[in-house]
């Protein structure tokens, strides 16, 4: 089978968060690890995936399911098939000072008994130097030659929060100011690990909590999934449907008896006083019929300590 061809962002390996620096800067939720392209170079990978979740590679080093590319990694014995949509910006961001992002879209021709393998990359950065890396990849019989050809340029992209983003925090602060709360902010790293659990979701097709800390401490966060029998269009998902969803439940809220209920866990954590920032992150199924979000808070709210959510759950007036 000849790959599908995909287009997905990706870091460096030397951009790649190493688990020295993971613990230096205390965020656990970059679970990403170097991995090393059979065709040359390294892309930075979400790496805590069992090595039995994916296919092996081809004796010829390529996959026959697509969107894949082949890499070797530490923890696998044998070359794996790795889905180029768990090595996107959005799972595994860069290093905070790194400014390098590659494009790679893996093609697949052939002609007879010759199939050729291309590889084109293409790196964009916020103020550094772009370098395009084309690599071809010619299989004869049990001969393969391959040819790089390089060019650079200079570029300037900014880095900014996604419509969906910037949809769910105006909803945020919505519902909060109806429950006296006062505003949220998004944060860059907070937006991350919600994304790289909204992929990992959509990627496997569960639906369950992460238990992703920062700065060793707990974060809040909130589900939500949609299911369609059609196809889902990414650009008709606004990030206000899960904070309604969420904000729903206070229907349910017991104000007489204040305190945690799985019925209105969303509602509590959405409006909760005591959090300063959030980050969410959606990502699609493969067939594109399931859409998972995750909204990450910190300070978590939720605490069941006695006085807690009397304190943090607040009724109108303000």
């Amino acid at each position: 089978m000849i790959p599908e061809t995909t287009t997905t962002l990706f870091i460096r390996c030397d951009k790649c968060y190493s688990y020295t620096q993971k613990e230096a800067v205390r965020i656990r939720g970059y679970d990403c690890d170097c991995l090393s392209l059979t065709t040359g170079g390294g892309i930075c990978g979400y790496s805590a995936v069992s090595c039995s979740a994916f296919l092996h590679c081809r004796l010829n080093n390529t996959c026959s399911n697509a969107n894949s590319v082949c890499v070797n990694t530490t923890r696998c014995v044998q070359p794996i098939c790795y889905p180029l949509a768990l090595a996107d910006t959005g799972v595994c961001p860069a290093l905070p000072a790194s400014t390098i992002i590659t494009t790679i879209t893996p093609t697949a021709t052939t002609t007879g008994k010759y199939t050729t393998f291309t590889t084109i990359s293409s790196t964009r950065a916020t103020s550094t130097i772009t370098k395009t890396i084309t690599t071809v990849r010619t299989i004869t019989g049990k001969y393969t030659t391959f040819t790089t050809i390089s060019s650079t340029s200079t570029a300037s992209t900014p880095m900014m929060a996604t419509t969906f983003q910037k949809q769910a925090l105006t909803q945020t602060n919505y519902d909060r100011a109806l429950q006296c709360a006062p505003v949220l902010t998004l944060n860059a790293t907070l937006n991350s690990i919600a994304q790289n659990y909204a992929t990992f979701l959509a990627t496997n097709e569960i639906f369950q909590h992460s238990g992703n800390t920062l700065n060793g401490e707990a974060l809040g966060e909130n589900l939500w999934a949609l299911w369609s029998s059609g196809i889902i269009n990414p650009n008709t998902l606004n990030g206000s449907s899960p904070c309604n969803s969420w904000y729903n439940e206070i229907s349910s809220y017991n104000w007489t008896n204040p305190g945690f209920s799985s019925a209105t866990g969303h509602f509590t954590q959405l409006v909760w006083q005591g959090t300063k920032i959030m980050g969410i992150g959606i990502a699609l199924t493969s067939n594109q019929q399931q859409a998972y979000v995750v909204a990450n808070y910190y300070p978590a709210g939720n605490i069941i300590n006695s006085g807690y959510f009397g304190a943090n759950v607040k009724k109108p007036p303000c």
